[in-house]
């Protein structure tokens, strides 16, 4: 995902991803991951980075940032 701010909307997240925030946490299809509380249908890139093994990379001088793939899923 390509973003211009670290506020990442739910929405667009599981649109974009196939990852749904549910009260369980972070869900693709039966594989769950435990979030953080999260408000005003957003949630911060980095904490995505962290729980999903998403890369995060920040293009300064562009003011954007790339998040992904995942990788949690091939993690034993």
């Amino acid at each position: 995902m390509i973003l211009e701010s670290l506020d990442v909307d739910v929405a667009e997240l599981e649109r974009r991803t196939g990852w749904a925030l549910k009260p369980q946490g972070a869900c693709k299809a039966e594989l769950c991951v435990p979030m953080p509380p999260h408000e005003g249908g957003t949630i911060g890139a980095n904490i995505l980075s962290e729980r999903l093994g998403m890369a995060l990379v920040e293009d300064a001088e562009h003011g954007l940032w790339a998040l992904g793939p995942d990788t949690v899923a091939g993690r034993a």
